[in-house]
């Protein structure tokens, strides 16, 4: 037996819920994270333009640098996507990459901090 969204939500109220409450969360990070509306063309399309300088097109190359400024601040995009989970009730736990994979008694806390 198939069932449409409508019949599903109205079987299940709470679950439909539930995930129009993930969509809409998903719309709210997307809208954070793109704000321009879209990822980078060149990102989009995979394309590979190594050795493009300012001197190229510099303000073409300096509009495409802004609008990709979380690549730049990766520390500010993490803490950006980790708020936006908080505010939404989710619980959130960030491990540095060095931290996975065992004990090591020589890795300290970094307070945190961004820009």
């Amino acid at each position: 037996m198939r069932h449409n969204c409508r019949n599903w939500s109205q079987e299940d109220p709470a679950q439909a819920a539930q995930f129009a409450e993930v969509l809409r969360f998903g719309r709210v990070l997307k809208q954070t994270l793109q704000p321009f509306g879209k990822p980078r063309a060149d990102w989009e399309t995979n394309e590979f333009n190594l050795g493009s300088t300012l001197e190229d097109k510099p303000i073409e190359n300096l509009l495409t640098g802004i609008s990709s400024w979380r690549t730049l601040l990766p520390r500010k995009a993490s803490d950006t996507v980790a708020r936006k989970f908080l505010e939404y009730g989710a619980a959130a736990w960030i491990l540095r990459t060095n931290q996975v994979g065992g004990y090591d008694p020589d890795i300290e806390p970094i307070a945190p901090m961004t820009l």
